[in-house]
């Protein structure tokens, strides 16, 4: 039995037993014994801003009361792009993070944050994370970065809105389109013209023509960014899923008793579905909303064009990692898991 199962299982007798003998303990009353800064990737007020408060408040009482997290909003504590080395000197004890932030240097990140050509749905992402080992490869990974890697958070759509319809891929040669990473790299493969803007940026580009397109999140972080304003085209399907992940000091981590460690690994496992599942819902009811308030138009591109963006996806993250032993390992359980889910499904899409 993996580590992850062992303490997920641990949780479970804790919640059966310790729940059923004593029943939560209130953490307003409770003395914590640990008192930890968490470090969210998100701003206020963008519809992923209450995903690590809520796993803090969850961590909490399932702890009852031992632990107590303060969370800080996105560049509180450090800058996106520093979170990763901030946590593992201990500037701050948890925090949220992704994989593209440190893919130049640790090229896993590139399968962990977003797969072009890979998992479409929930079931499909946390079997190839927990089935078929890339979990572990990831703990590995960020171990020798003085963290512990606790999964990935699931959930995000990450589809093309527009200031000009796109109804195939003819439509994307010589396309201006925010983009970055492996997506930039398969964009290119495509004819477009992929070029980088800082998140913030991206609705002045738009607004000022310096970029046609931007393949940044689903219609929830459109939404956020008010990118319906200045582009009336949401381009679906949405091209791949990304996550984020949830992480912790690595030298912490190994000081904790196992009964902490598994509360905190159920909670976070927890948090990433439930947040999956909400963000669907968010998604679906902000597109709605992009519909009927500011006139958005929903192109849906053929069967056939999301076969070769896959196709193209699946490329560019063969040559990402090319002298990554231990990529070519998760690209095998990447290539492993995608033979099984065709076999399950539609293998077209």
């Amino acid at each position: 039995m993996s580590q992850i199962k062992k303490l997920v299982f641990t949780a479970l007798i804790i919640g059966l037993i310790g729940g059923s003998l004593l029943g939560w303990a209130n953490p307003a009353t409770a003395a914590p014994e640990y008192k930890w800064r968490f470090q969210s990737l998100y701003r206020p007020g963008s519809a992923y801003d209450t995903m690590s408060k809520g796993l803090a408040e969850r961590i909490e009482l399932m702890s009852g009361g031992r632990i107590k997290i303060t969370v800080y909003p996105g560049g509180a504590l450090a800058p996106a792009k520093e979170i990763h080395r901030a946590l593992a000197r201990g500037q701050f004890e948890m925090a949220t993070g992704a994989g593209a932030y440190v893919a130049g240097s640790m090229p896993e990140g590139y399968l962990e944050f977003a797969l072009p050509g890979g998992p479409r749905n929930l079931e499909e992402y946390l079997m190839f994370f927990h089935n078929f080992g890339y979990n572990e490869i990831l703990e590995e990974a960020y171990s020798e970065m003085g963290i512990h890697y606790l999964g990935p958070n699931l959930g995000a759509w990450r589809n093309i809105i527009s200031k000009k319809p796109i109804r195939s891929l003819a439509d994307l040669k010589g396309l201006k389109i925010r983009a970055t990473g492996i997506d930039a790299k398969y964009l290119v493969k495509l004819g477009a013209s992929p070029t980088f803007l800082p998140v913030g940026e991206i609705y002045t580009g738009l607004a000022l023509g310096t970029i046609d397109a931007s393949l940044y999140g689903g219609p929830s972080h459109h939404w956020d960014l008010k990118l319906m304003e200045v582009a009336k085209y949401e381009i679906l399907p949405n091209f791949e899923l990304s996550c984020s992940n949830t992480m912790i000091n690595l030298k912490l981590w190994k000081s904790l008793p196992d009964d902490i460690k598994a509360i905190i690994q159920t909670a976070c496992t927890y948090t990433s579905v439930m947040r999956y599942l909400e963000n669907e819902e968010i998604n679906r009811t902000r597109l709605e909303k992009m519909k009927a308030d500011y006139g958005v138009k929903v192109v849906v591109l053929p069967k056939s064009d999301i076969v070769k963006i896959r196709n193209a996806g699946m490329q560019a993250l063969r040559e990402a990692g090319k002298k990554s032993e231990r990529y070519a390992k998760g690209l095998k359980q990447l290539d492993e898991a995608m033979e099984y889910f065709m076999w399950r499904y539609d293998a077209n899409y």
